[in-house]
C-alpha cells in the first residue's frame, strides 16, 4: 500500500487517484471494513469511467457489489453487478470473433 501511495503522491494523477481509491478499498475488505471499502470502491469506479476505462470500472464494480453484499445492501449490490456485467456485455460486443467474445465474457467474477 505504501508503494502505491508514493505512486500518487508523486504523480498525483487521475489513474494514480483511481489505483489508490482501489488499493484502499480491497485493503478495507481485507480488515472487514465493508462499509469504507464502499465508498472507496464507489471513488474508484467514478475515476475509471471519468477515464473511460470501461474494463477497469466493471472489475471495481464487482468488488463494489462484494462489499455492498457485505454490508446487506443486496439491492445495490444487485445494481453494481448488474452494471459490470452490462459493461463487460457492451465491451464483448464489439469483438467479432466469437471464441474470444465468449472466452472474454466468461471471465465474469459474481
Amino acid at each position: 500500500m505504501r508503494h502505491l501511495e508514493r505512486i500518487e503522491a508523486q504523480f498525483h494523477s487521475p489513474e494514480s487517484a483511481a489505483a489508490m481509491a482501489e488499493a484502499r478499498g480491497l485493503e478495507a475488505l481485507r480488515n472487514n471494513q465493508a462499509t469504507a471499502a464502499v465508498e472507496q470502491f464507489r471513488q474508484a469506479a467514478a475515476h475509471w469511467d471519468n477515464l473511460n476505462r470501461p474494463f477497469d470500472q466493471a472489475r471495481v464494480l464487482d468488488d463494489l457489489g462484494q462489499a455492498l453484499r457485505q454490508t446487506k445492501e443486496t439491492g445495490q449490490a444487485e445494481a453494481a453487478f448488474k452494471q459490470a456485467r452490462d459493461i463487460r456485455e457492451a465491451l464483448a460486443a464489439q469483438l467479432e470473433d466469437t471464441e474470444l467474445k465468449a472466452s472474454f465474457l466468461n471471465t465474469e467474477r459474481p
